[in-house]
């Protein structure tokens, strides 16, 4: 099925179920650029800082998104280095992606070659679990602030916006529709 060009804030549907084919967003890639700078700045920082704290029974205990996978890689290096890859190494390099591909477009020089980051881009999005992290951190947190006082640092709000605007830039990307007008293009 041959989807037409779009303009802006326009869809396309399927004629028979009234599905949505393909859509283009108010901004387009100035809005996928804005989306996936600001979730890589959020994610640095994230990096940088103390992700959350604890307090009770005479102690106190932090730690850092890095801190989490490094202990898990010192107790058992296979998921320490899972951790690491899914919910901190895809995304990054998903956002790169998203990043490198958007600012092509928006230059008005993308070429063929850009076709393999957007199957990246794809590839990638089931790997991605940046967001499970962020809930499966608040789920156990629900039984670990009956037994002590939780302090969430920079880290943890700055995951957040980071996971935010990556939703953000990966739902304003059309990656079909990119790889489609990509063929227009010549090396």
């Amino acid at each position: 099925m041959e989807v037409p060009v779009l303009a802006e804030r326009e869809e396309a549907c399927c004629p028979r179920c009234r599905t949505t084919i393909a859509k283009r967003f108010k901004g387009g890639w100035a809005r996928v650029v804005v989306f996936s700078s600001l979730a890589l700045i959020a994610l640095f920082v994230s990096l940088a800082f103390s992700y959350l704290s604890l307090r009770g029974a005479g102690g106190q205990s932090s730690s850092t998104v890095v801190g989490v996978a490094w202990a898990l890689i010192l107790e058992r290096p296979l998921l320490g280095v899972l951790v690491g890859l899914f919910f901190v190494g895809s995304p990054m390099l998903q956002c790169l992606a998203i990043f490198g591909l958007s600012v092509a477009f928006l230059r008005g020089n993308p070429s063929l070659r850009w076709k393999r980051v957007a199957s990246l881009i794809e590839h990638l999005h089931p790997w991605c679990m940046a967001d499970v992290f962020l809930v499966g951190t608040l789920v156990s947190l629900i039984k670990v602030a009956s037994l002590a006082e939780v302090s969430f640092g920079v880290s943890f709000w700055s995951f957040v916006v980071f996971v935010v605007y990556l939703i953000a830039a990966y739902s304003s990307l059309d990656t079909k529709r990119v790889i489609f007008s990509l063929h227009q293009y010549v090396d």
